[in-house]
């Protein structure tokens, strides 16, 4: 059996209505490589907006998306937001019901090719 370890909804959440803590962004900086976005629903379940802004904060894409209670899942950035995107673009996402911990993971090291032994 593997045992859950409870997340109190106000101790590192994103929770609507908490003073503009709702919405976080992400910048993909000067070189993206890999992009993931994590999503743990506490036991109330989210439903969140997703935005994509390039560098001059034109807004790109706007997506919802809703996840049940008690929900964990590392998403690509293309995936949740049915585009990919590039360099120098933010993505801010709103939560507007439930409460969420989000998070953002970039890694251009992941993208250099290993050395092998033989």
């Amino acid at each position: 059996m593997i045992a859950k370890r409870a997340v109190e909804p106000l101790k590192g959440a994103v929770v609507v209505a908490e003073d503009g803590a709702g919405e976080g962004d992400v910048h993909g900086g000067d070189a993206l490589g890999r992009f993931n976005i994590g999503i743990r629903t506490l036991p109330g379940g989210a439903s969140m907006t997703l935005r994509l802004y390039d560098a001059n904060g034109t807004e790109l894409r706007t997506t919802s998306r809703s996840f049940p209670a008690d929900f964990f899942q590392q998403f690509s950035a293309s995936e949740l937001l049915g585009t990919t995107p590039s360099a120098n673009q933010a993505v801010v996402i709103t939560i507007e019901s439930g409460s969420a911990i989000v998070y953002g993971v970039t890694d251009t090291a992941l993208q250099v090719p290993r050395p092998t032994s033989e």
